[in-house]
């Protein structure tokens, strides 16, 4: 009898160690997930592309799957031929060697690996050391949209880190836009440096902006929203 109540002690005892020891399944596979879904979320990474061959990083990612890439291109018009006078329309890269690459982190650090020679990660200073720069999707969206339509946004200015600052950017000056192809898009409608006319900004953080004007639309102001 007292064997048989020290075996059933000595099962208790060690069961109650198991439970208290061993991560319970269900929480370690909740856990997991939660992982798995954090590593699965797309973002926007800007990339550089030593020696001007931010085309040919497109090139090589284009073979990748789930991913996405862009790189801000401004449209020049010149005249030419000698007889007969033509328009000739070409695009060049904004700033050289710039890209931006969406996927997730994990994908990012393969492809990174992987084309090392072609592509970095443009970093920026935290605390003691350095991290990526990663733009929102929304600012992201506002931003490609500009820059792409540039029938509907013309005289495009892009301002560089250290110029962004001299812009004075109000928040009282942030706006939505209510209608038209860039319905949606968030950004300050206001007169900056060396324009006349209002413009609308798009701000990428603190690492690139773009002014345009914007053919005849409506706007939601946000009075007081900043970022």
């Amino acid at each position: 009898m007292l064997n048989r109540c020290n075996s059933l002690k000595d099962s208790v005892l060690h069961i109650l160690q198991g439970a208290k020891g061993t991560p319970n399944r269900q929480e370690s596979t909740r856990n997991s997930k939660k992982r798995m879904t954090s590593d699965g979320i797309r973002k926007w990474y800007a990339m550089s592309s030593p020696y001007g061959r931010e085309r040919m990083a497109v090139e090589l990612l284009k073979k990748e799957s789930d991913v996405d890439t862009y790189i801000p291109m401004k449209r020049y018009e010149r005249m030419v031929g000698r007889k007969k006078r033509e328009r000739k329309i070409t695009e060049r890269p904004v700033i050289r060697n710039l890209l931006f690459v969406q996927s997730t982190e994990q994908k990012m650090r393969a492809m990174k690996a992987k084309h090392n020679s072609v592509i970095q990660f443009k970093m920026r200073r935290k605390g003691d050391g350095y991290e990526p720069i990663i733009v929102s999707n929304k600012d992201m969206e506002a931003f490609i949209a500009i820059t792409t339509h540039q029938d509907a946004a013309t005289d495009l200015k892009f301002f560089k880190p250290n110029e962004i600052e001299q812009l004075g950017l109000r928040p009282e000056a942030k706006v939505r836009i209510a209608d038209g192809i860039f319905e949606g898009k968030e950004g300050y409608y206001q007169r900056i440096k060396g324009s006349r006319s209002k413009r609308f900004v798009v701000k990428i953080d603190n690492f690139l902006a773009c002014a345009a004007v914007l053919a005849e639309c409506k706007y939601i102001q946000l009075s007081g929203e900043d970022e």
